[in-house]
């Protein structure tokens, strides 16, 4: 007597998201914009996931978006493992701006003092 049975494994288990996704802060005169951003992705914005069955495979939904010391562009990280099951986590990149401006040139005096009739002429100034 012969008995055959087929068992399948279906894996319907998402990844685990052990680490969310965290935020970045790019200073806008920072000459490496663009690299810091993709340093980010690549690092998948520095989340960590696992599967119970095999490994994880990263992607993302940037589009190409750098702000312009603007509202933060979310993206959203998603951990794939072999079976098709996923799980996300979302972080920002913000572009901001701690530097003031500064004046180009030489100011006038703060004070002047004129007579009535012989106002100076105003100094122009650009920053």
């Amino acid at each position: 007597t012969e008995f055959v049975q087929t068992v399948t494994v279906e894996d319907t288990t998402p990844p685990s998201i052990d680490v969310e996704a965290t935020d970045l802060e790019i200073n806008c005169d920072d000459t490496r914009i663009e690299d810091a951003i993709q340093d980010w992705l690549n690092a998948n914005g520095n989340a960590v996931a696992k599967d119970n069955c095999g490994s994880v495979t990263w992607t993302n939904n940037y589009t190409g978006a750098v702000s312009s010391c603007s509202a933060p562009i979310e993206v959203t990280f998603t951990a794939t493992d072999s079976c098709g099951n996923t799980s996300d986590t979302t972080a920002s990149y913000t572009i901001i701006d701690t530097v003031a401006p500064t004046f180009d040139g030489t100011l006038p005096d703060a004070t002047i003092t004129a007579e009535c009739d012989a106002v100076p002429t105003a100094a122009t100034l650009t920053a």
